[in-house]
């Protein structure tokens, strides 16, 4: 396995995604929604991998739904660094801010938009292509 971390601004949340891809073969993608595209977020997701959010002090994250309210974007509570997204998809599962860590900023992304799926297929995109969370993190029940 591979293991990649990352903290936000503030250093109050670490992010680790547990891999078996090596770094180079990890997917980037830029969203394009009205949310993200003004934003320059990139994301990253392995479907065979697992994500781990700690939080310090615990609890120290805040959670936020736009759009078809199908997910939860997180960020930290303190430096409001985005971490992620999190959905039930066949499990809680997460896409993470690709620029949280260090060996994927400089990294090409492929541009995608999902404007045209309902909700029944985001979510089993989501199933199919975000990493599921460990049971254990923080990301598993942030607050809103």
């Amino acid at each position: 396995m591979h293991t990649l971390t990352g903290r936000c601004h503030c250093g109050a949340v670490e992010v680790t995604l547990e891999t078996p891809r090596a770094t180079a073969e990890l997917p980037v993608r830029r969203c394009l929604c009205s949310h993200c595209r003004p934003r320059h977020l990139r994301y990253t997701a392995d479907p065979e991998g697992r994500a781990r959010i700690v939080t310090r002090p615990p609890g120290h994250l805040h959670a936020y739904r736009f759009g078809t309210e199908t997910a939860d974007f997180v960020r930290c509570a303190t430096c409001g660094l985005l971490i992620g997204a999190v959905c039930e998809a066949s499990g809680v599962r997460a896409v993470i801010n690709a620029d949280l860590f260090f060996a994927l900023r400089d990294r090409p992304h492929r541009d995608a938009s999902f404007d045209d799926e309902d909700a029944g297929d985001r979510s089993a995109r989501r199933a199919r292509t975000w990493t599921p969370v460990d049971p254990n993190s923080a990301l598993k029940r942030p607050d809103r």
